[in-house]
């Protein structure tokens, strides 16, 4: 079981696990597979901004902290990017 310190006190357990479903399916679909067709990287686009939101919704009402480094830096749909996605998707940054 993880513990989150969240600076959003009415984030619940529900939007954080939201945001990790989001944060796997985007590595599954966007990261370990690349998309090719123009479907996948709508579905990766939509779903990255939709990912994003979440985050900021946890981390409300501060501003998303980039990291310094990410693993998938690399890759325009990197999970990782912002301290609040690496605190949620612990076991993949």
């Amino acid at each position: 079981i993880f513990v989150f310190v969240l600076f959003n006190a009415t984030a619940s357990e529900v939007t954080v696990t939201s945001c990790q479903l989001t944060g796997h399916f985007i590595y599954s679909q966007c990261i370990a597979i690349t998309p090719i067709t123009t479907e996948q990287l709508d579905s990766c686009v939509a779903t990255y901004a939709t990912y994003t939101i979440c985050l900021q919704i946890i981390n409300n009402p501060y501003p998303l902290t980039p990291v310094i480094y990410s693993k998938y830096h690399s890759n325009p749909f990197d999970i990782c990017k912002y301290e609040t996605g690496t605190l949620i998707m612990v076991e993949l940054c």
